[in-house]
């Protein structure tokens, strides 16, 4: 079985043209072109169910594997055009843009615990933009790194169960990123908001806040395990009256 380099991200770029990808292994891989109705699973190969490729690019995924290691590198540049062009089909790596006209991920939520002109705190689901596409690593994608502020420290922690924060400020303008388990907050104005793996909060209610008062909210573990978090710290300046200011700068 021919070996194939970065068989994964090759499997990536198959799916942006809305084929299917079943691979076992990274390493070894054999790219065959299974019938879209298959739905066989016994003594299966590591392939591709491909959706839409024509006779052409069937052909071209099945000597793909057995080329030598650099011409397969070579092809595989080449190989992610025909497979576009034989099914009629345009990538999917260039998104549609914004109302502004500007790229953007079609969903990008996050939560803000924001402050009023009084020192009250809220609660806003938001969905960041200002991104841009950039070859961040191999292949373009969205990228966002400006946040009106550079990182300051990051830390990692975790809440026991049953552990409850009295009326606080936050340390710092920051972003706090939920790893497992789950927590909560609770703002000024009754609002309570429990957070689970994947999900983003952003605040920025500080004791230097330019509200009337302090800006403060209740925090804790929420559930039967321990609640795991990310935290990055950045040297923003804090704002009142002013939910959603992470959709652009």
């Amino acid at each position: 079985m021919a070996r194939f380099p970065d068989a994964y991200l090759l499997a990536k770029v198959f799916k942006s043209y809305g084929t299917k990808v079943l691979c076992h292994s990274s390493d070894s891989f054999r790219a065959t072109a299974l019938p879209c109705a298959s739905s066989s699973t016994s003594d299966f190969q590591p392939a591709f169910a491909c959706q839409r490729f024509s006779s052409s690019a069937r052909f071209m995924i099945r000597a793909l594997t057995d080329m030598s290691y650099y011409m397969q590198v070579l092809v595989a540049a080449l190989l992610v055009q025909v497979i576009g062009r034989c099914s009629g089909m345009s990538p999917a790596l260039a998104p549609a843009p914004a109302g502004d006209g500007k790229p953007e991920p079609s969903n990008f939520p996050y939560t803000q615990l924001w402050v009023d002109e009084t020192g009250e705190t809220h609660v806003q689901e938001c969905q960041m933009t200002g991104f841009s596409l950039q070859n961040y690593s191999a292949y373009q994608q969205f990228v966002r790194d400006d946040f009106g502020g550079n990182a300051t420290k990051f830390v990692f922690t975790e809440l026991s169960v049953n552990l409850s924060q009295p009326l606080h400020s936050t340390p710092a303008v920051q972003f706090v990123i939920t790893l497992a388990g789950s927590w909560y907050i609770k703002t000024t104005d009754g609002t309570y908001r429990a957070f689970q793996p994947g999900e983003v909060l952003f605040q920025d209610n500080t004791k230097n806040s330019p509200a009337a008062k302090v800006p403060q909210h209740y925090s804790g573990q929420a559930g039967d395990v321990p609640c795991q978090q990310f935290v990055l710290q950045i040297n923003r300046q804090p704002e009142k009256f002013k939910s959603g200011n992470l959709a652009s700068q």
